[in-house]
């Protein structure tokens, strides 16, 4: 079968998704879920799903995003993409990926290790693809913070077409903070201002 036809798989139940948790929930401060919906969902550098959305040459990056001086280098410092943690597959290998980086069905045991699973998905780069799920966590409810072992916020997401998941992401709250931060190097969407106070 061609690449470009192969269809990725992985069922869950719907009781059995990484979003059934039974840790309190963390409610974020107000600024914070604002500004991560405003730049993740409304204006996400992802162009096709907003009307709003900024691309990243209007955030500032006018470099190619993997050149010396580009977005990927800079981005390294928060979340480097050759690490094992992060994988992105074209593959119909999504169980093998779910089990080797800890990120099978039910509550997760491990919410300290930042680590991701993203299937096939539309994008330039691998930036844009991350990006894309975690705007589509953001925009339909699939999402929770929960705080680990060491009171570090952790965002849970689960990225799913009709039960057939599609990506899983552990990721710190200040992690998504440093990557507005990175991606909107031009204050663009207001981010000293909200954060000011925090």
């Amino acid at each position: 079968m061609s690449k470009s036809k192969q269809h990725q798989t992985y069922k869950y139940i719907k009781n059995k998704s990484i979003l059934i948790d039974s840790r309190p929930e963390v409610v974020l401060d107000r600024k914070v879920e604002y500004l991560l919906l405003k730049f993740f969902v409304v204006n996400t550098p992802c162009e096709t799903t907003s009307r709003r959305a900024i691309s990243l040459k209007e955030y500032g990056w006018k470099e190619k995003y993997n050149s010396k001086y580009g977005l990927q280098k800079r981005l390294d410092a928060i979340i480097d993409f050759n690490s094992g943690n992060y994988i992105f597959t074209d593959e119909d290998d999504l169980l093998d990926r779910f089990e080797e980086n800890k990120l099978m069905d039910n509550m997760l045991e491990d919410i300290i290790a930042e680590r991701f699973v993203i299937g096939k998905t539309p994008g330039s780069n691998n930036l844009l693809k991350l990006l894309r799920h975690i705007r589509n966590c953001f925009a339909h409810g699939k999402y929770l913070v929960v705080n680990n072992s060491i009171d570090q916020h952790m965002m849970i997401m689960q990225d799913d077409d009709t039960h057939n998941v599609t990506a899983r992401i552990v990721i710190k709250v200040d992690t998504l903070i440093g990557l507005i931060k990175t991606i909107d190097r031009n204050n663009t969407i207001g981010w000293e201002e909200v954060l000011q106070d925090l």
